[in-house]
């Protein structure tokens, strides 16, 4: 049915793709001997794969397909006989059972940095498709490359430009796989889209959708300046204005190995120490607002977002919370899709000319790559 309609974003499509059907797979698994569910199964598993695979433009990981922080496919096929099972014994025996797990979560098999990859994509509001605009949903091209990295890989597109083994960054730092050049690009500023932009981003956005809820934000306030014990003219990236004044300065670093949210719950004290009491003086609230590359939260992030709506019916206190996550969910894939962008760029441009010609005719044949991306 999907594939009649190939003007329907990838980002629709996914989410249906997923979510179709599986209501009526899982009662089917349920109530048939899986003896005899086991070919139907398989085949509408593999078809499922097959479909997103091709609408996404990248092979999908066996590590990332049913795991709940990557694609989270229910995998029908490893749990039919507990289904079956479960039913069995409910229906004859009036036994409850607690309800199978169709995802896995994370296992320990697939080593700590695939297993910190994953963790770290908890927050991914951005997968529900929401056409709120350019703050709340990507383009295409965008959708499927930010749902590659997600998933430790890139787009097909991008990886014909990149030739990951080998390919060395401006910093020496050589990448063996795929999973180890995208955690490189998303905190090495050597390879384009930096970490100054990326800041900048996440901080307009979060703005505009503070703006767009009524509420009067300043960005980079100066007011505090004198306010700071250390002579320097330190500034909060936004200032709230209300009943209760709220100031919050945003951090964006980088994952270290395979403990996501122990770099941010850091840098959320060194932000404290930094403006906190400067803030307090002028009367105002100061919460951090820190975060990590790979798309990790830190509370901090859900304290300044109540204490902003803290004077807000709860109506609207839930519609802020809801579309500030998403936006910076959004902000924050974008930013992980660019780093990719600029580093498949600058591979691009370093070939030599007769190299170059050769690319090009090789590109030109496969129907487009990074520059298609670029636009």
């Amino acid at each position: 049915m999907l594939d009649r309609l190939p003007e329907l974003h990838p980002h629709m499509k996914f989410t249906l793709a997923r979510l179709c059907g599986f209501p009526k797979v899982q009662y089917y698994a349920s109530v048939t001997p899986p003896e005899c569910s086991a070919d139907v199964l398989k085949q509408f598993q593999e078809r499922t794969i097959q479909f997103l695979e091709q609408h996404l433009d990248f092979e999908i990981p066996d590590q990332a397909k049913h795991d709940r922080f990557g694609l989270g496919i229910p995998d029908y096929v490893r749990h039919a006989k507990q289904l079956y099972d479960d039913s069995f014994s409910f229906a004859v025996h009036n036994r409850q059972t607690q309800q199978v797990s169709l995802v896995s979560s994370i296992p320990a098999t697939v080593g700590p940095g695939w297993t910190a990859h994953l963790a770290a994509q908890a927050s991914a509001d951005w997968l529900m498709y929401q056409p709120r605009g350019h703050d709340t949903r990507m383009a295409p091209q965008e959708f499927q490359l930010a749902l590659a990295i997600r998933c430790g890989t890139v787009t097909k597109y991008v990886k014909q430009e990149l030739a990951v083994h080998g390919l060395a960054c401006n910093c020496r730092y050589k990448h063996d796989t795929t999973l180890d050049l995208i955690n490189h690009v998303l905190v090495c500023d050597q390879m384009g889209f930096n970490a100054t932009q990326r800041h900048t981003l996440v901080k307009t956005t979060i703005a505009r959708v503070l703006r767009r809820h009524g509420l009067a934000v300043t960005i980079e306030p100066r007011q505090y300046c004198p306010l700071y014990k250390d002579g320097i003219d330190h500034r909060p990236d936004l200032l709230v204005h209300g009943m209760i004044s709220v100031a919050t300065d945003i951090v964006i670093c980088k994952q270290i190995d395979d403990k996501p949210g122990h770099n941010a719950a850091a840098a959320a004290e060194r932000k404290n120490k930094t403006h906190k009491q400067a803030v307090a003086t002028a009367g105002h609230l100061f919460f951090p607002y820190a975060m990590e590359a790979h798309g990790f939260r830190h509370a901090s992030c859900h304290a300044f977002v109540r204490a902003v709506a803290s004077s807000m019916t709860p109506y609207e206190e839930q519609e802020l919370q809801r579309d500030i996550k998403l936006a910076v969910a959004v902000a924050l894939a974008r930013a992980r899709v660019n780093s990719v962008k600029a580093a498949a760029q600058a591979y691009y441009a370093s070939y030599d000319p007769e190299q170059l010609e050769a690319h090009q005719t090789c590109r030109e044949g496969a129907g487009g790559g990074v520059n298609e991306l670029m636009t």
